[in-house]
């Protein structure tokens, strides 16, 4: 079952926005409205990705990179990507000191720039998870994956599970572990992408 992305953001109305535009692309959130709700919701080190504003509260106008210091401690295996309206070099230079594993702006390609890296960041996630399990335990979140989308009603999130299912699904097959999802060219998206690497003819 995959695990829900926690959004960090102090700012009530994009905050939402962003759930929404995360939601309509068939992923769960989660969202903490301040550091000290952010810092709470880090330790549960359950996260996949977590989002955070550069600043946030008047009183730590630097907090989200505080809080990127903070999750390279307490929540290694989450990928953090930095939201802001407020991007200059300096800015830029410290979040990836501080252990951010991406950097988008508020603009208005937004949506598709954060959508990228999004999945770029749950690819490697992934990955890495996918590696350190067993078989029987991939067939197990294969399982997970598979009921939820039978009981899902929002038609979003049961197409991110299935192509979850058939990703993992082809992750089983030897030759066949290197996957991608929604992968855009200028002309269409190819949902899962699977390179061939078998050494079986057939």
């Amino acid at each position: 079952m995959s695990t829900p992305i926690l959004i960090v953001d102090d700012d009530a109305l994009f905050a939402q926005t962003l759930r929404q535009i995360l939601e309509d692309a068939g992923y769960v959130v989660e969202v903490a409205p301040s550091v000290s709700e952010g810092r709470a919701r880090i330790l549960e080190n359950r996260w996949d990705v977590i989002l955070l504003d550069q600043r946030l509260d008047s009183t730590e106008p630097e907090g989200g990179i505080s809080l990127a210091l903070e999750c390279r401690l307490q929540a290694p295996g989450a990928k953090v990507i930095m939201v802001t309206a407020n991007a200059n070099a300096v800015a830029i230079r410290r979040a990836f000191d501080a252990g951010v594993f991406d950097y988008v702006e508020k603009t208005l390609v937004l949506n598709t720039l954060l959508l990228a890296r999004l999945r770029n960041a749950l690819a490697l996630v992934r990955e890495r998870r996918h590696s350190s399990l067993a078989k029987s335990e991939i067939e197990k979140a294969i399982l997970a994956n598979w009921n939820e989308a039978l009981a899902s009603s929002d038609s979003n999130r049961k197409g991110a599970l299935l192509e979850e299912v058939i990703a993992d699904l082809f992750r089983t097959i030897p030759g066949f572990e290197e996957v991608q999802r929604n992968r855009k060219n200028e002309i269409e998206e190819i949902d899962v992408l699977v390179r061939n690497a078998s050494p079986d003819e057939f």
